[in-house]
C-alpha cells in the first residue's frame, strides 16, 4: 500500500515525505508494530522519500 501511494503522488507531480505512525506503550504486539512501521520506513527510503520518524519520537518521550 506505501508503495502504491508512492507511486500515486509521483505520478501526480506532487511532493512527498513520510510521516510514520505514532508510537504507543499499550500496543498488544509491539514486534509485529515495530516491524510495520520499520517496512513504511524501508519502502520510503528505497525510494528516497525522506521520512519523519513520530514512532521513535514518541518512543523517546516515552522512556
Amino acid at each position: 500500500m506505501v508503495s502504491d501511494g508512492i507511486a500515486a503522488v509521483r505520478q501526480a507531480g506532487s511532493g512527498l515525505v513520510i510521516l510514520d505512525p505514532q508510537y504507543f506503550p499499550t500496543v498488544k504486539d509491539p514486534e509485529r508494530y515495530r516491524s510495520f512501521v520499520e517496512a513504511i520506513a524501508d519502502t520510503a527510503r528505497s525510494r528516497s522519500i525522506p521520512v519523519l520518524s513520530r514512532y521513535n519520537t514518541m518512543l523517546d518521550w516515552h522512556r
